[in-house]
């Protein structure tokens, strides 16, 4: 499985604590996720991106509108969701392997299992050999795959990230990008992530939803439809079909933020 339907989500913040007032960001949210497929959602500042990502999450609720998982509503899902954050968020005093333990004891995962669970998702982002190291020894480009074991390992059908590549320098994102792809090839996660970078949407996803802001709102589903599996990054860039459907994207985006676009 791993089906997400979202329906007509609103969501507003009060404007000062303990007051009336409130700000909308998200308005009138629908679009639905298939098995298997990778979502990119992109916008400028301020377009609710990662509220949207949070509510799809079970993090913060929605003001109203309902999100159902597998035909379930949120609430009583289960909350089959991974998540990896832009930082990592791994504690200092536990090895690699624990960290990624970490998740399976908060899932309630035998203690014996637990182990064997980390030291095979770590061989799936390709860390098994920095189990036994620390968090301060690794790079951030290695913390962030931490971080990915940690999700993964619980073993979700839907997989959420929220600019996980967005601190990195640009040689090791396009290397995350690639570990991506192949991490979907083999577990046939459905994915929804979030990003400003324009060259990993089109990259990674299958479609792509443009977020206008204020308040957050879906300006346009676009189909990527660039055949999988693909090639990496950088030779990506140079497929007419990659090059076409950046510049579509990046006109839109030019269309509803002119002045940062």
């Amino acid at each position: 499985m791993g089906k997400v339907v979202i329906n007509n989500i609103n969501k507003y913040f009060p404007i000062e604590k303990g007051k009336s007032e409130s700000v909308q960001v998200l308005k009138n949210i629908n679009f639905s996720v298939k098995e298997q497929e990778v979502i990119a959602i992109i916008g400028g500042s301020g377009c609710g991106k990662t509220t949207l990502l949070r509510i799809i999450s079970g993090l913060t609720n929605s003001t109203s509108g309902e999100i159902l998982i597998n035909d379930k509503k949120l609430s009583d899902s289960g909350h089959d969701v991974g998540m990896v954050f832009q930082q990592p968020g791994l504690m200092p005093w536990l090895k690699t392997v624990e960290n990624v333990e970490l998740s399976l004891e908060l899932k309630s995962v035998p203690k014996e299992k637990r182990k064997e669970l980390a030291l095979e998702y770590l061989r799936l982002v390709g860390l098994e050999s920095a189990k036994s190291q620390y968090p301060n020894q690794l790079s951030g480009g290695m913390q962030q795959r931490v971080g990915l074991a940690r999700a993964l390992a619980v073993n979700p059908e839907i997989l959420l990230m929220d600019e996980p590549f967005g601190a990195l320098d640009a040689q090791t994102k396009e290397t995350l990008q690639g570990e991506v792809l192949r991490i979907h090839e083999e577990t046939k996660k459905t994915i929804i992530f979030v990003t400003h970078d324009l060259d990993e949407a089109v990259y990674l996803a299958d479609r792509v939803i443009i977020l206008a802001p204020h308040p957050g709102r879906i300006i346009e589903i676009v189909d990527v439809n660039i055949p999988r599996p693909r090639p990496i990054p950088a030779e990506a860039r140079t497929v007419k079909e990659f090059i076409d459907k950046r510049y579509y994207v990046w006109k839109k985006l030019k269309e509803i933020t002119p002045e940062t676009a």
